[in-house]
């Protein structure tokens, strides 16, 4: 993935935060209102209690008008401390609302990139899940943090320091903006430093959530292989290389605290005593004093909430980034992903022609490799034509599984491919897969229902429709035992495979594309249900085979070998050959 320096990244996040109707626009406002107005509320308070402090001074000696007054002063810093809390504690609850909406839109985007641009990205699920998990949660602090908390402290500063200068003049004020200058350069570096551990944490944890994740899903590989503590170890070996860079970032940000309160701890101390000495010569009163006392604290406060944004920002931004570079990526794979030149609109359905005149699948001179590694398929060409049942058969590896994924456009290749006419690189993919019926190698299902996976696709089918396809794929046992509510972890692999032939048939599409389809089912079930599809009138049955007893059955076969078609023709014709089939078929028999 490409980087992005912090500026872009920042000018991103804004834009993203930037209201999309008059009703957020409306909001953002009454969220600055609240901010402006919580933080006068809090500085006035401020001065409020100056004014209690210096007529408690002397009390004794007062009549009763002027205790009537330090009444009024007391009433009056409670009303002004209980509406700034009130607008602070607002401002948080409002602007959630838009970090809602950032996050939620962040989130829908990346998905929907990802459905388009996997195939071409190079990025494992967990890790593309663990760079989404920490953009999505850093964006919201991001803004957040520098929306309703630092823009509100900087507000506060502001105020503090024209107060600071109004009431003491600049004797007080230059030291006091000196140790803020000397505070913000000594975070600046210490934030430098600590921005090299992140990038290096977060590829640590990468690998952690990626190990667990493979020994939780091949637990029982392990469990055979009998790799528990082999596992366990690796593990081990890398959390501790991720708790030592934790360890080194924890120190840095113990520093980052450490000479943060040095200075202001030292521009207080010098502050009291200039203070006093003052006092003493009668040029402040004690309320005065309080009064700065409290102003320096409060700017110490609101500079330890900026420190504090600063220390995580740098931490905050890193998964900022990856999650704003892994959006790109994707939309650039997206956008270089077939169809992506064809507007989803401009094509409402794949196109068909009448028999005879186009082929239902047609490849001329298609090649095809991942990135970074060898062809997987090498100008391969042939036809098939619109209602014939087709095997294609070869040695594991061969590129039998690409050709289907190839059909539906599920990666970049180059030469032609079309189907019932369409060229598919000025198609839809959502037009071209929408005419498709398939089962892929993996046998994909949704840990749902069994009822959830046979409708996944043609959500609108009917009740009875349904049952009807379950009882095709040879699913009626299932269905009877265990209800079409159970959940896929309580089926067998071949009972997953039935969930996935029902489902296919359901979709009653002119193409359907199987990939080892029957290859988990007992022999019976098998036979069943390939003869079931034989028999459907008007489909154009394209099959990856793993036994060879069905080709004798197949109006064609094409024979692949390292990427390319070595053989193609009836059962009778391939054998007449004495080639690869031949070989194939004769083996098969022994």
């Amino acid at each position: 993935m490409r980087r992005m320096d912090r500026w872009t990244v920042c000018r991103r996040l804004a834009s993203m935060a930037r209201p999309v109707s008059f009703l957020e626009a409306a909001l953002m406002a009454v969220v600055a209102a609240c901010i402006v107005l919580g933080k006068w509320f809090d500085v006035m308070s401020i001065k409020r209690r100056g004014l209690i402090i210096n007529g408690l001074k002397d009390i004794k000696g007062m009549g009763s008008a002027n205790v009537s007054s330090i009444y009024g002063d007391a009433a009056a810093f409670l009303v002004l401390r209980t509406l700034s809390s009130a607008f602070t504690e607002s401002k948080a609850i409002l602007f959630s609302a838009v970090t809602n909406r950032v996050v939620q839109a962040s989130t829908s985007r990346i998905l929907d990139l990802t459905m388009h641009a996997a195939h071409s990205c190079e990025i494992k699920p967990t890790e593309l899940n663990r760079i989404v998990e920490r953009g999505n949660r850093k964006i919201s602090k991001v803004l957040v943090k520098t929306l309703t908390v630092a823009t509100p402290a900087l507000f506060r500063l502001a105020l503090l320091f024209r107060e600071v200068h109004a009431m003491f003049g600049p004797k007080y004020l230059v030291p006091i903006l000196f140790t803020a200058a000397a505070y913000a350069a000594y975070t600046c570096v210490m934030l430098r430093i600590r921005a090299r551990y992140r990038k290096e944490i977060n590829n640590a944890d990468n690998s952690v959530s990626r190990r667990i994740h493979e020994c939780v899903s091949n637990v029982d590989l392990v469990r055979a292989c009998c790799s528990e503590q082999f596992e366990v170890s690796r593990l081990a070996g890398e959390m501790e290389t991720m708790w030592a860079l934790k360890l080194s970032d924890k120190g840095c940000v113990g520093m980052t605290n450490l000479g943060q309160r040095a200075l202001f701890s030292v521009l207080f101390v010098h502050v009291a005593f200039k203070g006093i000495a003052d006092m003493a010569a009668l040029r402040m009163t004690v309320g005065d004093l309080s009064v700065l006392f409290s102003f320096v604290l409060s700017i110490d406060a609101s500079m330890w909430t900026l420190g504090g944004i600063a220390r995580d920002l740098g931490f905050w931004l890193t998964d900022c980034t990856d999650l704003l570079c892994l959006h790109d990526g994707l939309e650039r794979a997206a956008e270089q992903g077939p169809g992506a030149g064809a507007a989803a609109e401009g094509m409402a359905a794949c196109p068909s022609s009448p028999p005879g005149e186009a082929a239902a699948v047609e490849f001329d001179d298609v090649s095809f490799a991942y990135p970074r590694s060898a062809h997987v398929l090498s100008g391969v060409s042939f036809r098939i034509m619109r209602g014939e049942r087709v095997g294609i058969i070869g040695r594991p590896g061969s590129g039998k599984s690409t050709i289907l994924r190839l059909i539906l456009m599920l990666h970049r290749h180059k030469g032609r491919i079309r189907v019932n006419g369409a060229e598919l690189w000025s198609a839809s993919p959502r037009a071209v897969r929408g005419s498709i019926g398939c089962i892929l190698q993996d046998g994909l299902l949704f840990d749902e229902s069994i009822l959830y996976n046979v409708m996944y696709g043609c959500p609108g089918a009917g009740f009875h429709r349904v049952l009807r396809e379950c009882k095709n794929a040879g699913l009626s046992d299932v269905v009877r035992r265990k209800g079409l509510h159970s959940r896929m972890k309580a089926l067998s692999g071949g009972e997953m495979q039935m969930v996935s032939l029902a489902r296919c048939f359901l979709k009653d599409a002119p193409l359907m594309l199987l990939d080892e389809a029957t290859s988990k089912l007992d022999a019976e079930t098998e036979r069943d249900v390939f003869g079931l599809m034989m028999g459907m009138r008007g489909k154009t049955i394209v099959m990856v085979l793993h036994d060879l007893w069905m080709t004798e059955h197949l109006d064609r076969v094409i024979l692949v070998d390292s990427g390319t078609v070595k053989e193609v023709g009836t059962h009778s014709e391939l054998m007449g050959l004495r080639g690869m089939y031949w070989r194939m078929k004769t083996a098969s028999r022994e």
